[in-house]
């Protein structure tokens, strides 16, 4: 039994050296991620004169931002106005012309066309 007792302390001893050891990678490799976010901040506030030889930087032109995905919600709320303005049959038809008996049996794929055509019901067009 008290050789029982010695190895597990043997075990949590080195268990807690390992601990020990991985906490300070963990430290270190902090330091060199804060010392590399902190790094293009200095960068891009420092004004250099940019010469014409050298390109400019992809990261400098703006990027477009990225519309977001239109849900199933978006969808059905725009569907369900529709209808309310008395445009039911158009509804059913427009679901029917994307393959399905119902909205819910549609994948998102078909939600943002779906939902182009549905705001054209009732527009005159």
């Amino acid at each position: 039994m008290n050789s029982a007792y010695e190895e597990i302390a043997a075990a949590y001893e080195a268990q807690a050296a390992a601990d020990a050891r991985l906490a300070a990678v963990f430290r270190e490799l902090a330091k060199t991620e804060t010392v590399s976010a902190e790094t293009p901040k200095k960068k891009a506030t420092t004004k250099t004169k940019p010469t014409e030889s050298l390109p400019a930087k992809a990261e400098e032109t703006p990027q477009p931002t990225a519309k977001p995905a239109v849900s199933l919600e978006d969808v059905r709320r725009v569907l369900a106005q529709k209808s309310v303005e008395g445009h039911t049959e158009e509804v059913r038809a427009l679901i029917e012309r994307f393959g399905a008996k119902k909205l819910s049996d549609l994948g998102s794929e078909c939600y943002e066309p779906l939902l182009m055509e549905a705001e054209g019901i009732g527009n005159g067009k």
